[in-house]
C-alpha cells in the first residue's frame, strides 16, 4: 500500500500476483469513493494519487490498511 505514495502508484496487478485476485478487488473497491472524489486516477493498471489525493495521503493508506484481509 506504501508503494501508492510513489509516482508509480499501487500496481493493481502486483496485487494480484503478490496476494490473490481476493485481495486485489478488496482495494479496488476500498478506492471506488477516493477515484469519486477525485483523489485517486487510474492509469492503467495502477491506482496513482492526484495532487488533491496527496494531501490526504496518510488517511487513505490508513484506510486500505485498516481494510486490508489478512487471512490469506
Amino acid at each position: 500500500m506504501t508503494s501508492l505514495r510513489t509516482a508509480e502508484g499501487l500496481d493493481l496487478q502486483a496485487i494480484k500476483r503478490n496476494f490473490s485476485l481476493k485481495e486485489r478487488n478488496r482495494i479496488e473497491n476500498s478506492v471506488i469513493k477516493y477515484v469519486n472524489n477525485g483523489m485517486i486516477i487510474y492509469a492503467g493498471e495502477n491506482l496513482i494519487l492526484t495532487n488533491e489525493g496527496k494531501l490526504f495521503a496518510d488517511g487513505i493508506a490508513a484506510n486500505l490498511f485498516a481494510t486490508q484481509d489478512i487471512s490469506h
